[in-house]
């Protein structure tokens, strides 16, 4: 069973008006290959769909949960359990750019990884990329 990345969507994965990928595609589409993808976003459910079908990656992710998908919101753990019922993996590790990402990850005891240059975290960098390119030479994907 592969592990799962949990990316939060503005501001980590995409930069949200104009829209625009953050993140290398070819990256993206490698990492893919290797975990299972999903994201956890306060944004609505139809405004996120329209940024991952213009950016044409919406296929490349196993699960979205919306702020219109459920009551709960970051760093509400239950949305954490809400993922586990609705996916199968053996570990995750969360990817965002804020305090309430931060948390989320802690509340849910699954390791952080902080797109920005505050000490939050496991590891921090100013570039997605890098923090990716980590991700895919030091987690077992399995």
């Amino acid at each position: 069973m592969k592990n799962l990345l949990i990316f939060d969507l503005s501001g980590t994965l995409v930069k949200m008006r104009p829209a625009s990928l953050l993140v290398e595609r070819q990256l993206l589409t490698t990492l893919k290959g290797k975990f299972k993808l999903a994201i956890v976003t306060g944004a609505k459910r139809k405004e996120t769909e329209n940024i991952l079908k213009k950016l044409n990656i919406s296929s490349l992710f196993e699960l979205i949960i919306t702020k219109d998908d459920s009551a709960y919101k970051k760093p509400d753990n239950r949305i954490y359990k809400l993922l586990k019922k609705q996916i199968q993996f053996d570990q995750a590790i969360y990817i965002g750019d804020t305090k309430k990402d931060y948390l989320f990850a802690k509340n849910s005891n699954i390791p952080f990884y902080y797109v920005g240059t505050s000490k939050l975290g496991e590891k921090q960098d100013k570039s997605i990329n890098k923090l990716l390119k980590y991700i895919q030479t030091n987690y077992d994907s399995n």
